[in-house]
């Protein structure tokens, strides 16, 4: 059996679409379009197809060059890529979930509260809304997932992980959060790849947990 090549070396134009893509995905494009769409509503529309083109062809270009790296046997390159996407699109995670947050702050206020007394019926209207906008969310971890997968293939053919344990991680790859902890795992307990970069993010996730925990002690006390 042909052994994963750990020792390539790849300069940072290697990495130019994931950059980019976590670039066009973070920037605070959809603020721009939410303003512009009060002003020039046609405008508006036409740069978010455009938009959202440009990211469905960075995340299909991701998506092959993980399926390329893993025929190559690059491990080196798939668990950094794996990493730059799921590390590199955390700040994009927080930042579209205080955005709805904060949307639904501003549904209640402007509603005098009247929202959350008639929610229940505007279920029927809320629960397809939310389906999409978690669909649409969702997509974005599909290029960094595919990565992982494809770090989880050559995982079993260096016997690192049984068939079972593989299944589990291709699972784990498309989950919320869950991603992000698994690739941790993948990278540092399997390969022994990118242990600082990994403390650091798991450092703030124990922050984050703190955080939100003590948020909803004094919300309650």
């Amino acid at each position: 059996m042909e052994q994963c090549t750990k020792n390539t070396k790849h300069n940072i134009k290697s990495y130019k679409i994931h950059i980019a893509y976590i670039i066009l995905i973070t920037c605070p494009f959809k603020l721009a379009l939410f303003v512009l769409s009060f002003k020039n509503l046609p405008v508006s529309i036409i740069l978010f197809l455009f938009y959202i083109s440009l990211a469905i062809v960075l995340g299909i270009l991701n998506i092959i060059n993980s399926f390329r790296a893993c025929a190559q046997k690059d491990i080196h390159y798939c668990l950094k890529s794996m990493l730059i996407l799921k590390y590199g699109l955390i700040p994009f995670f927080v930042i579209n979930f205080l955005e709805i947050l904060f949307l639904l702050l501003i549904a209640i206020v402007a509603s005098r509260g009247t929202i959350v007394i008639f929610g229940m019926f505007l279920i029927p209207i809320a629960i397809p809304i939310t389906i999409i906008i978690i669909s649409i969310t969702w997509s974005f971890l599909l290029p960094g997932a595919f990565y992982g997968v494809n770090v989880v293939r050559l995982s079993i053919a260096e016997n690192k992980i049984t068939a079972i344990q593989a299944i589990v991680h291709c699972i784990l790859q498309f989950c919320f959060v869950l991603d992000i902890l698994d690739a941790m795992y993948l990278s540092v307990s399997k390969w022994n790849y990118g242990k600082k970069i990994s403390a650091f993010i798991a450092a703030l996730y124990i922050i984050l947990i703190i955080i939100i925990v003590l948020y909803f002690i004094l919300l309650f006390l």
